[in-house]
């Protein structure tokens, strides 16, 4: 089974708004059409974690 995944690059306040926009008045739309996320499904556990460290540049000698 895999994972729901949007992914956007976006500042912390930002990510926090993306992450609670259920809350919004609007649903999220207006932060949804700002960063406009990429939404892929089927991504396994695995394969997010490995992006996450690649992102974090962990395990890469860095």
């Amino acid at each position: 089974m895999g994972l729901l995944s949007d992914f956007f690059v976006a500042n912390e306040g930002e990510a926090a708004r993306y992450a609670d926009r259920m809350s919004e008045d609007d649903q999220g739309k207006a932060i949804a059409l700002q960063l406009r996320p990429a939404e892929y499904k089927g991504f396994t556990d695995l394969e997010v974690g490995t992006l996450w460290a690649i992102l974090r540049r962990e395990g890469m000698g860095c």
